[in-house]
Order: structure tokens, then sequence, then C-alpha cells
């Protein structure tokens, strides 16, 4: 009896082994928490945008401040993408506690050439945001397929949306 237990780990094995590699294999990208917010700076001041209106759309989240540096210098990189790829909705979202006009403000200080959305809703914290600027690519499905801290060129987020966007004649 014991042999015939002892033959069977083996089998036993390969059957997690591969029920394993199959899990792993279609894992999916996890879902974009769900939003609604306010468009607060640049086109469609007061304009409500929805992530679930979104759907079947890429879309690129800067999450940013007026009092970070970095986020300043990200923006040209951001609006060369953003006019390279119209068909991909770039918003800004910012959760500090500014008044709109200040808010407005430093929109314009930048150099936004997209809305900025007022993050009321706790959004930094539903996508982790640990630091700014921090950059979130959502697929036209509405799964976060690219999430990062710091700074990005174009190039790179270029590269990023790559997989999800037509990228015309690269000729």
């Amino acid at each position: 009896m014991k042999s015939d237990v002892l033959r069977l780990i083996p089998a036993f094995v390969l059957i997690v082994a591969v029920a394993t590699g199959l899990a792993l294999w279609t894992e999916r990208a996890p879902a974009a928490p769900a939003f609604t917010l306010d468009v607060i700076a640049g086109d469609g001041i007061g304009d409500r945008v929805s992530l679930a209106n979104l759907q079947g759309e890429v879309v690129v989240l800067e999450f940013w401040a007026s009092w970070c540096g970095a986020c300043r210098r990200s923006v040209p990189a951001f609006n060369e993408v953003h006019e390279q790829l119209p068909a991909v909705q770039f918003y800004g979202v910012i959760s500090e506690g500014l008044t709109p006009a200040e808010l407005r403000d430093a929109h314009a200080r930048f150099g936004f050439d997209f809305p900025s959305l007022r993050d009321d809703q706790g959004l930094a914290q539903a996508f982790n945001v640990e630091a700014l600027p921090t950059v979130v690519i959502i697929d036209a499905e509405g799964r976060v397929q690219w999430h990062q801290m710091g700074t990005v060129s174009a190039d790179e987020l270029l590269d990023h949306l790559h997989p999800f966007v037509d990228m015309g004649d690269e000729s």
C-alpha cells in the first residue's frame, strides 16, 4: 500500500505543476479601480470623467502635484505622446487640497495639453500611488497594464503603449 502511494507522488507533483503553470499563464492584469472625477483644469472643465464611460479606450493617468518638480519635468513627454496618439485618453490626476483656481493655475504653469481631474475619492490610494509623479496605463478592457513611479520619457511611454494602441506607420 505504501509503495502504491509513493508511486503516485510524481503524478501528483506533475498535476500540481501543470495546474500552477496554467494559472500563471492565464493570469490577467488587474482591473483598474472604478472612478468618476471632475475635470478641474484644461479642456472640459466641469465635466465628469468615468472609467466606465472610457471602456474601449486606452487611458493614461498621470498623478501629479503643484509642488512636484519631477511632475513639471514630465509634462513635455506626456504632451508629446498625447499629440502623437490622439486616440489615447490622457488625464492628469491631482489630489491636493487647493482651490479650483489654484489647481487651474498650476495646471497652466506646468503646461499640460490634456485635462486634469480632481481626485476627491482617494483614487491615488486605490492605485497605490506612493510617489509623484506616477503614471498608470489602463487598457481598453479597463485593466492596469503599467504602473510606474517617477518621471518617464516619451519613448518609454510609447514603448508601454505600443501593445495597446495602433501606432500608425512606423517606417
